[in-house]
């Protein structure tokens, strides 16, 4: 079971404060944003997967994942999991604000957290005190100043983090480098074994372990994330599908579909920078 302490959703933010209890994983699958997240990991244990890399995290962590990036949270211990999540479109946000974020910032995990509890903390408060477009307005205000605090600790006081140590399987980050170098072709498991010199069995079995998905179903999300980012800029339908090796509009069309629960129409030109 799990308490919701404070919550807030509209069509540019989603805020939750959450507890879980005793609760299996929540998120079994690896699964993609078309906007900004942060986690705050108020108290819990959990692993968080990124593409090749994998996190273990305890309290007082902060989890960044930028948009379309699959990405995946497992809970290593369900007695407790308190975490503020807050899920935002990017493009409200001051460019200047967001290009500041250390590149490829994954994790962060506080020796002295107090700042960012108490910023997350005031989120309770004010989903307690305030309702629309009031409480919307400090939302955001809050998410500019979570982005301020990070650029702050990261580049004035480094020694007040712990940058967490991530595990890397060798042959997954060159199995996800190849993907990468070739989505936009057809890529075939023979094609991904034969350049990696292993077997499919031990291909499909460290996606398994990292992703809870076979190697197939991840190189079609991949795919999928990049076509809507490439819709949400106007890209057409029923062309940008064939850019990235679908060779049936209808198979894509119901892969679409059934990955992000609309059409694919529906994105075209639904956000701009």
């Amino acid at each position: 079971m799990y308490d919701v302490i404070s919550s807030y959703i509209d069509a540019s933010i989603s805020y939750h404060h959450l507890c879980y209890r005793g609760y299996e994983n929540p998120f079994p699958k690896p699964h993609i944003h078309d906007a900004f997240e942060f986690i705050f990991l108020k108290k819990g244990n959990v692993t968080y997967s990124i593409n090749e890399k994998t996190y273990e995290l305890g309290d007082n962590s902060l989890i960044i994942t930028r948009p379309h990036k699959l990405h995946s949270i497992k809970l290593n211990n369900p007695d407790v999991y308190d975490r503020y999540v807050m899920i935002f479109d990017e493009y409200m946000i001051w460019p200047d604000i967001y290009k500041s974020l250390p590149e490829n910032l994954d994790v962060l995990t506080f020796k002295a957290p107090q700042n960012f509890i108490s910023i997350f903390e005031k989120t309770d408060f004010y989903c307690k005190h305030f309702e629309g477009e009031s409480l919307k307005n400090i939302l955001f205000n809050t998410i500019e100043e979570i982005f301020y605090n990070i650029v702050a600790v990261s580049e004035h006081y480094p020694e007040s983090i712990f940058y967490n140590k991530y595990t890397v399987n060798p042959v997954l980050a060159k199995a996800i480098e190849c993907i990468e170098k070739n989505i936009t072709k057809k890529i075939t498991l023979d094609f991904l074994c034969g350049d990696l010199y292993i077997s499919k069995s031990y291909l499909n079995k460290i996606f398994a372990e990292n992703f809870n998905i076979s190697p197939k179903k991840y190189i079609n999300q991949y795919k999928l994330a990049l076509i809507q980012k490439e819709l949400q800029s106007n890209a057409k339908p029923t062309e940008i599908y064939q850019k990235y090796g679908f060779s049936d509009y209808s198979a894509f069309y119901r892969e679409y579909k059934n990955f992000f629960g609309h059409p694919p129409s529906k994105e075209t030109g639904r956000k701009s920078t």
